[in-house]
């Protein structure tokens, strides 16, 4: 019986012990779960709990914001002003948005039916003269604008010097000075420029001068430019415009149209000024005056005598108007044309003999 009540009483203990320990086994067990639940609840009921807060809120008049202006121990709320604003930098539009916008203006100002484009500006353009092409020759050197001075005619000295027989009405201003000088052999069409470095007139010979080129340092060259005529280009002429004064250049009258004095506005041409006949040429004195032949609209050539009292009016690069006397325009004739011929043909009869001795 002792022992049996041992065994009860051990039993009873270990029974209780059991249930202790199992007891705290299953809390310390089951403390996942029920953490993970309770998280789970927490979070549940803290989802729940804004819900109905936030329901609460919604339902609730004192959390209203427009309760609180209707109640008026509330203060308004006070709204914050950026007081950096006017210091900064950025423009109160975007710049794509300005664009846009002037864009759109554009674009309603074209569509509309009222707007008309504007009329194109104005150009009031100057008459411009042509000189006629038949008295346009491309190989002669006046087309691009060079003007004849005169030929070589010999050389002079052992040291390059030649002689000039000056033909033009300015020799001291063309060929005394130093500059660039076109020499033109007579198979050529265009004179090719040389320097030249020295020029003085021979007092015995009159209009003679003598010339010293560079790279013509001895006769034999001299030599080989005998003949040649020599030309000057118009941007050397700068003094002799200062020398000219009131008076005018031959090639400022060729192609001028010609008008009476009476039609001082220049609408109505009476003719063209082919050429001028120097005085010089016309006497070895030079007694006279300069004429101007002048081509009339009926085809007649008429000779004007370049004076003061004929010609009151110049205007380069215009006209010229002319006061005639009476019967002066009535003296015009008919101007024959020089036949240049350029090469000559054999005759019939030495064409004929050398076919027969070919036969």
């Amino acid at each position: 019986m002792l022992i049996r009540c041992c065994l009860n009483r051990a039993f009873i203990r270990a029974a209780l012990i059991l249930i202790i320990l199992t007891a705290c086994n299953v809390s310390r067990i089951g403390g996942f779960v029920p953490r993970i639940s309770s998280r789970n609840l927490q979070y549940t009921v803290h989802k729940d709990e804004c819900m109905h807060l936030s329901v609460a809120s919604n339902n609730d008049p004192n959390n209203d914001p427009d309760s609180t202006n209707s109640d008026p121990s509330k203060k308004p709320r006070r709204v914050r002003k950026n007081k950096y604003a006017s210091k900064s930098q950025t423009p109160s539009i975007d710049p794509m948005e300005s664009l846009l916008a002037e864009s759109a203006l554009k674009n309603s100002l074209l569509n509309s039916p009222s707007s008309s484009p504007p009329p194109p500006p104005s150009i009031t353009k100057q008459p411009t003269h042509f000189p006629p092409p038949q008295t346009i020759n491309p190989s002669a050197p006046e087309t691009f604008g060079f003007t004849y001075l005169g030929y070589i005619t010999s050389p002079h000295s052992l040291h390059g010097y030649c002689k000039l027989k000056s033909e033009t009405s300015f020799p001291s201003s063309r060929l005394l000075s130093p500059g660039y000088l076109g020499l033109k052999p007579s198979n050529k069409k265009y004179p090719r420029e040389r320097l030249l470095v020295k020029g003085k007139r021979m007092t015995k010979e009159g209009d003679v001068y003598l010339l010293k080129f560079e790279g013509i340092d001895k006769r034999e060259d001299a030599e080989r430019i005998k003949g040649h005529e020599v030309w000057v280009r118009e941007e050397r002429d700068e003094e002799v415009k200062e020398e000219l004064g009131d008076g005018f250049m031959v090639k400022d009258l060729i192609n001028l149209n010609v008008y009476r004095v009476e039609d001082s506005n220049g609408e109505d041409s009476i003719g063209v000024v082919e050429s001028v006949a120097l005085a010089s040429d016309l006497h070895p004195q030079g007694l006279g005056s300069d004429l101007l032949d002048v081509k009339l609209n009926s085809g007649l050539n008429c000779y004007v005598p370049f004076v003061k009292e004929i010609v009151p009016r110049v205007k380069i690069k215009v006209g010229v108007w002319i006061e005639p006397p009476d019967g002066l325009l009535d003296l015009a004739v008919e101007k024959e044309e020089k036949v240049r011929i350029r090469g000559l043909l054999p005759g019939s009869s030495s064409v004929s003999s050398e076919n027969q001795l070919k036969i």
